[in-house]
């Protein structure tokens, strides 16, 4: 909306933190919808998927762009998150759990929509976007209970926030009031 898609012609879809069901219905039955995907987050981590390799059984990587590790490690400066939130149509979060969603603030705060999960902080942050449902709940190695959001919701949102005109100005100013709570 904002920066120049590196894709043009295209709808980008911002994937913050996912539990990776099956993308592959939404790509095999819809090849001609160009859309592109970027992951920020590590390709690899100790105790999640490796994303390189789902994407590439998904047939997503041509499709994908993914934070460069290193910076995403050392911290990307205020103004580069905000041209990389700029470049998005929507941001999808639909995480198994978070804290409080600072990326959801973000996006809102540049204007983007956004679709997280009905859990944590998320219904109260999601103003323009739409929270999915939680299908079931599974307890991690760890003990804590993650939530596992509907894929039937995110492709209906997805969809949906693709065939609505948003005004990124007040996207903005709800993202602000939430914030300083005026």
């Amino acid at each position: 909306r904002g920066m120049p898609s590196p894709f043009p012609n295209t709808t980008i879809i911002a994937i913050i933190i996912m539990e990776i069901s099956s993308p592959e219905p939404t790509i095999k039955t819809h090849p001609e919808i160009n859309t592109r995907i970027y992951l920020h987050t590590l390709p690899h981590t100790d105790q999640g998927y490796d994303l390189i390799l789902l994407l590439k059984d998904y047939g997503l990587e041509k499709r994908t762009l993914m934070a460069d590790p290193y910076k995403w490690l050392m911290g990307f400066k205020e103004e580069q998150m905000a041209e990389i939130y700029n470049a998005f149509d929507v941001l999808l979060s639909a995480t198994a759990g978070e804290g409080f969603g600072l990326p959801i603030i973000e996006a809102q705060a540049c204007g983007i929509p956004v679709i997280g999960t009905n859990c944590m902080s998320f219904p109260e942050l999601v103003k323009f976007g739409a929270v999915v449902s939680v299908e079931r709940w599974f307890r991690s190695p760890n003990s804590i209970m993650k939530a596992v959001p509907s894929i039937d919701d995110i492709a209906f949102y997805l969809e949906k926030i693709h065939n609505t005109k948003w005004d990124p100005i007040e996207i903005q100013n709800t993202a602000l009031s939430i914030v300083t709570g005026k």
